[in-house]
């Protein structure tokens, strides 16, 4: 799987149930499986500068170039997904991009009216959620370039290539 810098590498969707949400890209697509990441408490999470709590589930799915995120949140609080869609409702979050230099391309997006809207991790793996809505119509998310990103892409690629077609949802 090439990430190249600056290039979209996946399109998240908020959904109310991972495993029906799986299922439904799968008849509709014929694409999987979906790699499962239950109950992630996202780390040090600032939801609009303000520290915040966060919990939700993914799957991840590779489909052709472009990766799919599959994104329930199980945290009742506010965030980025809820800022998009309320709670029970579902659709389109956000594209991701890989950064070559994360805090240029944030200030470069804060530029174009575009404000971090959530940011989480460490010092060497950030990632956070620009508010894009008014230009694209979703969040854009930029990653830091850590080895557990490209991990992560790679192990969802690999299981797209060698998928057997049984299962639509699995563990890492």
């Amino acid at each position: 799987m090439e990430m190249p810098y600056g290039a979209i590498v996946q399109q998240a969707y908020v959904v109310n149930d991972i495993r029906a949400a799986a299922e439904k890209w799968n008849r509709t697509f014929g694409i999987g499986p979906f790699v499962h990441l239950p109950h992630i408490t996202l780390p040090n999470v600032l939801y609009h500068g303000q520290p915040a709590e966060m919990e939700l589930s993914a799957a991840l799915c590779q489909a052709g170039p472009i990766q799919v995120e599959l994104i329930q949140q199980h945290y009742d609080g506010p965030s980025c997904y809820r800022d998009t869609w309320p709670k029970g409702q579902e659709g389109f979050h956000h594209v991701a991009v890989l950064c070559a230099d994360f805090e240029k391309e944030r200030a470069r997006y804060e530029a174009m009216g575009c404000p971090t809207a959530m940011i989480f991790g460490g010092t060497e793996n950030r990632t956070c959620y620009m508010d894009a809505r008014h230009l694209t119509g979703g969040m854009v998310e930029l990653y830091t370039d850590y080895p557990g990103i490209r991990h992560l892409y790679r192990t969802v690629s690999e299981r797209a290539a060698n998928w057997d077609g049984k299962d639509i949802l699995v563990g890492m």
